[in-house]
């Protein structure tokens, strides 16, 4: 016979309810430990799955910065009188950017009736910039300097990127 808490135990006995009782508190306290235990490391576990998660978005927007300058060249390229082609928006700013941000792109002198014809260029390098790294296309919006209200133009002098 084995001393319990207060009375005697005999192996293969039964457990009364005041035995039980008795280990409430105890195992209470255990399951209280073991579940703080279990919820640090889910939050450990969260936190290195946003760090790396953040990593993979700051390493898109960065190939996005670069194809966005490559797109500049060929509009350039096929449109040699164009005066300016700016980068703005979410893509500009790491922590605005987000894995599914779009791509904001402004054309100065820019023929109206080419609009469509310049934002197929700039998806085709664009996306195949990034296919070459793997990584899955952008939406992207492209518009004409010319066809802005002025306080648009006024907020990109201020705020976009010249990439040309």
């Amino acid at each position: 016979m084995e001393e319990g808490r207060g009375h005697a135990f005999c192996p293969g006995q039964a457990l009364t309810a005041w035995d039980l009782a008795l280990d409430i508190p105890q195992l209470a306290n255990s399951l209280n430990i073991l579940s703080m235990a279990v919820v640090d490391l889910h939050h450990q576990h969260l936190q290195r799955r946003w760090a790396q998660e953040q990593g993979l978005v700051e390493e898109r927007r960065q190939r996005l910065l670069v194809a966005a300058g490559l797109a500049a060249e060929a509009l350039h390229s096929r449109w040699p009188e164009l005066q300016g082609v700016w980068l703005f928006g979410s893509a500009l700013e790491a922590s605005s950017f987000q894995r599914h941000s779009d791509l904001d792109v402004v054309v100065e002198g820019l023929p109206s009736v080419a609009q469509l014809e310049a934002l197929g260029l700039v998806e085709a390098v664009v996306d195949r910039s990034l296919a070459n790294a793997g990584q899955e296309g952008i939406a992207i919006d492209l518009a004409r300097w010319e066809d802005l209200p002025s306080h648009w133009q006024a907020r990109l002098r201020r705020q976009a990127m010249a990439l040309t």
